[in-house]
């Protein structure tokens, strides 16, 4: 048991490196590599690098101090290289496990969305202007038929929704991406029609700078209403197409917004960038490793 109670208040004190997997910063394979490596911190304390190390159950300040890490160092940003990979996604498929769906047909047939992760294999590899600085030999590709090996995505994109989907073998990257107080932006391009039943001109007469407010939130099914926080860009591109640039992402957030807030359905969503990666040329369906420099980048946004 790696739980005990300490002296003072009774308080739970657990091992670090599990703390530190609670709190998704990493698994605690990896968290014992950082703190021996002394690249933890505790309410901004540097922690004895050695293993064993306790801390309250509760506690929320727990950091990861890569800037720390030397160039020699086992657990410097290159060793995320090639952990990162990016995936323009197309329709159809869904970002975490498999779902089967029930549709009404006459022999009553069931569909199966595939996972995004079967697309990251050899034949869908892309290298473009990069082939230079990407070994792909560098790869492990003994998961299912031949699959990229241990990624998993770090953020969702529905069976509706296209563009950039990020996949890790990193705790910490996953962290920097999804996490609630992420400072990564995620920039989307999505297509619109009005269900309002009024005549309207969209981008004339539906003024989308309220949702650069605090005071805005979206109808959750099971949970009422849920605030949201502001967006950092609601910007009509045309009058069938919005760019929308936020940070957080909550299950079919933007769905949600274009249909409670402005009487608007979603046609087509198509994520074109995270933190400071474009879409750019990446074919539909096709992958790429992020080079050591791009992962640097990530991290540090």
């Amino acid at each position: 048991m790696s739980t005990t109670r300490s002296a003072k208040g009774g308080r739970h004190m657990i091992r670090l490196s599990k703390r530190m997997s609670e709190l998704n910063l990493c698994s605690r394979r990896e968290a014992d590599k950082y703190i021996q490596e002394g690249l933890v911190s505790v309410r901004g304390v540097p922690v004895q690098a050695m293993l064993g190390q306790k801390v309250c159950s509760r506690e929320e300040d727990i950091k990861i101090m890569l800037d720390n890490a030397s160039e020699h160092s086992s657990l410097s940003v290159n060793s995320f290289f090639p952990q990162v990979v990016v995936l323009n996604k197309p329709l159809g498929y869904v970002s975490g496990q498999p779902e089967l769906l029930r549709r009404q047909g006459k022999e009553g047939n069931r569909y199966k969305y595939e996972p995004a992760v079967s697309l990251l294999n050899r034949s869908n590899f892309f290298a473009g202007k990069l082939s230079e600085k990407i070994n792909i030999r560098a790869l492990d590709f003994d998961g299912p038929r031949g699959t990229l090996s241990g990624f998993v995505p770090a953020g969702r994109l529905d069976v509706n929704s296209t563009g950039l989907l990020v996949f890790t073998k990193s705790g910490i990257v996953a962290k920097q991406i999804i996490s609630k107080n992420t400072s990564i932006p995620k920039e989307y391009i999505v297509g619109v029609k009005d269900v309002s039943g009024r005549s309207r001109h969209l981008n004339d007469d539906i003024d989308l700078s309220v949702l650069l407010g605090s005071d805005n939130s979206i109808k959750d099914e099971n949970r009422g209403y849920v605030p949201i926080k502001p967006l950092l860009e609601a910007k009509w591109l045309n009058e069938k197409q919005i760019r929308f640039v936020l940070l957080e992402g909550k299950k079919r957030m933007i769905r949600k917004i274009c249909r409670q807030h402005f009487d608007l359905e979603v046609t087509a969503l198509k994520r074109t960038k995270i933190g400071q990666f474009p879409l750019d040329s990446l074919p539909t369906g096709k992958w790429r490793p992020l080079i050591e420099e791009e992962v640097q980048a990530l991290l540090h946004f």
